[in-house]
């Protein structure tokens, strides 16, 4: 599977904004045969700035931009996106799918408005049940980082645990999470209640693909290359 632009995911139909590799270089294809997933933030208000940057910086573009309602993608699944630090011989863009989630991460608990929220868990239920990753939290790490013993924007407790078992466990990771990102240690996407995201996702995921729509009728979701350039402090 590569390209999903077109298809309904519980109302939400993906569309595609590819973002190709500069140059005209062709995709390198992962080589690893589970796959995780990568959750990061944006640190941007809107889905058309999330775009422009990666225009810009192409080499950085992850597989999904989600917000406002909207899925787009920009890169195919089989390929590597390119949202992760890779410092030889660590390459953590081979087999992860990474999606961008517009807006900003915080150091206090958060989850999503519904905009971010209810599309972000439309994607992960497919993409779990497509690509056999569990929705699960790497680790059982609280949503409250109170495992976390150093400031999240560093190389962090959980990555240096996660140095010595990358990619497993297989699950949710958060970009915070991956290890070997030096030198901005990206935080993204802070104390999101993640654990509730991936419940819905989960809980979602047992339901036909085409439900129906949240605009219309009973609503299913109620109740590296590089690094995308970003505030220094995310």
């Amino acid at each position: 599977m590569d390209w999903i632009d077109g298809k309904d995911l519980f109302g939400f139909v993906v569309e595609k904004n590819e973002i190709p590799r500069s140059g005209g270089r062709p995709y390198a294809q992962h080589t690893k045969v589970e796959l995780n997933l990568v959750l990061h933030t944006t640190e941007g208000p809107t889905v058309k700035n999330a775009l422009n940057t990666f225009a810009g910086e192409p080499n950085n573009a992850s597989h999904f931009v989600v917000g406002e309602s909207r899925i787009i993608q920009l890169r195919p699944l089989d390929a590597q996106a390119g949202a992760l630090a890779v410092n030889s011989p660590h390459n953590p863009n081979d087999g992860t799918i990474q999606i961008e989630n517009v807006g900003y991460s915080k150091e206090n608990l958060w989850l999503p408005e519904d905009g971010l929220l209810k599309p972000l868990v439309a994607l992960l239920a497919f993409l779990g049940a497509e690509l056999q990753i569990p929705l699960t939290v790497p680790n059982a790490w609280p949503d409250d980082c109170s495992d976390i013993k150093t400031i999240l924007a560093t190389n962090n407790t959980r990555r240096l645990q996660a140095e010595k078992t990358w990619p497993a466990p297989q699950g949710v990771w958060l970009h915070m999470e991956v290890p070997w990102q030096a030198k901005n240690w990206h935080w993204d996407m802070g104390r999101v209640r993640r654990s509730v995201i991936l419940q819905q996702a989960e809980e979602l995921a047992n339901q036909p693909v085409n439900g129906t729509s949240p605009s219309g009728g009973s609503d299913p979701l109620s109740g590296g290359d590089g690094q995308m350039s970003k505030p220094s402090n995310i």
